[in-house]
């Protein structure tokens, strides 16, 4: 795996895979107000830009505690998945189902279709079949 990072702060991280095609986030922590999260859309739109169509989009969760702002969420997963989305995977920590639940509604909102799972590697293997 190599991975070109995009991006970070506190609260994500993107990053990107260009010989898998495919998108890397990792977010964490509570996001409650805007000004945390300040160029959340314009990264993920720089990781986007360095994809094809078709490709995957793995999301870690699993130190999410909560979403107060699920809008910007929902917003990257539409530019997502009109970017061309082939298959996509969330990992989360079984003892935060509220944070999971949280993402779950977001892509449901957004149209993205995502496969979730405690395991990274079957995350992983899931993306790559």
């Amino acid at each position: 795996m190599q991975l070109t990072h995009i991006a970070s702060n506190g609260y994500y991280s993107v990053s990107v895979d260009a010989t898998l095609n495919r998108l890397h986030l990792y977010l964490a922590g509570t996001w409650v107000r805007a000004d945390q999260v300040p160029n959340w859309l314009h990264d993920v739109k720089a990781g986007l830009h360095l994809l094809s169509p078709g490709f995957t989009l793995l999301t870690n969760c699993t130190r999410l505690h909560g979403v107060l702002r699920l809008d910007f969420i929902v917003q990257a997963q539409r530019l997502i998945v009109e970017a061309g989305l082939g298959k996509a995977a969330n990992i989360y920590n079984p003892r935060k189902i509220v944070a999971k639940t949280f993402v779950e509604a977001a892509a449901e909102d957004a149209g993205l279709t995502v496969k979730q799972f405690v395991d990274p590697l079957e995350a992983e293997a899931y993306l790559d079949n």
